[in-house]
């Protein structure tokens, strides 16, 4: 290769990186400019767009010209300092229009001269839109804001909910700057809105027509009708307006069905931005949250009158109880004690055909004064009349001397008691007379439920409460005792189906179905030993494993 054809090869390749250049200078959206005291040397089409200069008008402008009287200052002092780097300044275009700019300056040398290099990006837009943003984040802010004072409000509703609604209908008019706005709801027959919250200066019949319009879209979340005519048909309260209005709407739902709508106006030209529909959307879910306490506050209401009903009728009940049982307890207590008499042979001797009839007449009428006495103890508990009068008491002897007053219909059915004592006294804090109650009850279902030549296992120990294994249902109890006595008594009759053993101790209830019942009873003992264990602090439960398995009952006492 000869040195003409190097040096056109070098000569192409600059008027490419020129050309390169060229395409780039007059193409960049920034603007660049050399300039020496603030005339420009070098300076591109979008320099000049920014300052509003055309071309020829250049060589006449001086740069600073372009920078606000507010920013002259600042400019010429990060000039006498060659400051380096980013600033941002307001600058004048040359038709007076005040623009912000980022400016990008350097010292350098240009054509053996000291001048200054500037890059100039017109950044009004990116600010306005920023600002823009930061307004639009104050008013979801507000709106949210809003919106919790308004949740607050709506569980404040008692009887009059269209207050409630009216002042949230309020606030949500002054957050939307609306001058409009309102609840309408929809009438049973679904011709009619009628309003129940309105703001605005209106003196006409706010009643609308449940109109087309609005049904097709009764099923959107949000709606519009932009129709300054369709509006003022609608709305024809408005038809006298002279404003140009548009409307945004929202169904209020509760419990699926459609209430009525939420509606607020505004000018035409004013756009509902889409956090504004949104924040309308959320103030209809808080006139649904409205309504939700009003009925929710209503069917209160409803409960406590019947609840004040009902206490009338169980203290009226609990009354006729409690003094039938002690009208029937005197007769009662006279016909066991002549009986007595009877059978002792005070009043002469009794032929053996007579003394059968006479036991089956006294048994017969223990066992109607033993349901006489429950019928009291039911009232008394009832009434909260039932207590007991605690005193130190040996479990190990009360236990014994049930057993003892028992020995006749344990031997009645030759039934067999195992004991399972590991001590000779245990003594606690209760009712002697209301605890033998309970093991009396307990004791008299497991012989009454099992066969005949059966037995009953009677365990007694003393356990910690982190050794204490009750059902899950019980665990809300707190034990609170280091120590406490643990009382099982273990049948082998006919057992419990699980489903039934936390119903036992319900008042009236009977494992037996009442059709082929084999044993009597009232259903009562169980729910008056449960409520005697529960005023001396403990727990009683049963256990069976089924059908056929026996039956577990548990007492737990505190030491």
């Amino acid at each position: 290769m000869d040195k003409n054809d190097n040096t056109q090869e070098i000569i192409n390749k600059l008027k490419e990186d020129l050309l390169n250049y060229e395409i780039f200078f007059n193409n960049s959206t920034d603007g660049f400019i050399i300039h020496r005291e603030g005339q420009a040397i070098v300076i591109n089409e979008a320099a000049l767009n920014i300052i509003g200069l055309r071309k020829e008008e250049i060589a006449e402008y001086n740069l600073f010209n372009f920078i606000d009287e507010e920013y002259k200052n600042i400019v010429k002092e990060k000039i006498n300092q060659k400051y380096q780097g980013y600033y941002e300044i307001k600058g004048v275009r040359k038709d007076g229009e005040k623009i912000d700019v980022l400016l990008n300056t350097k010292e350098i040398t240009y054509r053996n001269k000291p001048a200054r290099i500037v890059f100039i990006r017109d950044i009004t837009e990116g600010k306005r839109k920023l600002q823009e943003a930061k307004e639009q984040a104050k008013k979801i802010e507000n709106q949210r804001k809003a919106l919790v004072s308004m949740a607050k409000l709506s569980t404040k509703v008692k009887q009059d909910y269209e207050s409630v609604i009216e002042t949230i209908i309020e606030m949500a008019a002054i957050i939307l700057n609306s001058k409009i706005g309102g609840f309408w709801e929809i009438t049973d027959d679904k011709k009619y809105l009628i309003p129940r919250g309105f703001i605005g200066d209106m003196d006409a019949d706010l009643k609308i027509k449940y109109s087309e319009s609005i049904e097709k879209n009764i099923e959107n979340r949000i709606f519009k009708i932009d129709s300054d005519n369709e509006i003022k048909i609608i709305f024809s309260f408005l038809k006298d307006s002279k404003e140009n209005l548009n409307v945004i709407m929202s169904p209020v739902r509760f419990e699926g069905d459609v209430l009525g709508i939420i509606c607020f106006f505004r000018e035409s030209e004013n756009i509902w931005q889409q956090y504004e529909k949104d924040f309308v959307a959320s103030v209809s879910d808080v006139v649904t949250l409205v309504f939700e306490r009003w009925n929710r506050n209503w069917l209160e209401q409803e409960l406590e009158e019947s609840l004040e009903q009902l206490k009338k009728l169980n203290k009226i009940k609990s009354d006729f109880i409690s003094m039938i049982s002690h009208e029937l307890r005197t007769p009662m207590t006279s016909i066991l004690a002549y009986l007595k008499v009877l059978l002792k042979g005070d009043v002469g001797k009794l032929s053996p055909e007579q003394l059968d009839f006479l036991k089956t007449i006294e048994k017969n009428s223990v066992r109607l004064l033993n349901l006489i006495n429950e019928l009291l103890d039911i009232s008394k508990i009832e009434t909260g009349k039932f207590t007991v009068e605690k005193q130190k008491i040996n479990l190990i002897e009360l236990i014994n001397n049930v057993i003892t007053e028992m020995m006749v219909l344990i031997d009645l059915k030759r039934m067999k008691i195992i004991k399972e004592f590991l001590f000779d006294n245990v003594i606690i804090s209760g009712d002697y007379n209301r605890l033998s109650q309970v093991i009396t009850n307990i004791i008299h279902n497991a012989i009454k439920f099992s066969e005949n030549n059966g037995k009953i296992k009677i365990k007694l120990q003393i356990i910690s409460d982190k050794e204490i294994k009750i059902p899950d249902d019980l665990k809300i109890y707190d034990i609170k005792n280091e120590k406490n006595v643990l009382i099982s008594i273990k049948d082998y009759g006919p057992g419990i189906e699980k489903e039934n053993l936390k119903n036992i101790f319900n008042m009236f209830y009977q494992v037996e179905k009442i059709d082929t019942r084999k044993h009597g009873g009232m259903g009562l003992g169980l729910y008056i030993a449960q409520e005697i264990v529960k005023q001396h602090n403990g727990l009683i439960w049963a256990e069976s494993e089924g059908v056929g398995k026996g039956t577990t009952f548990n007492i737990l006492l505190p030491m």
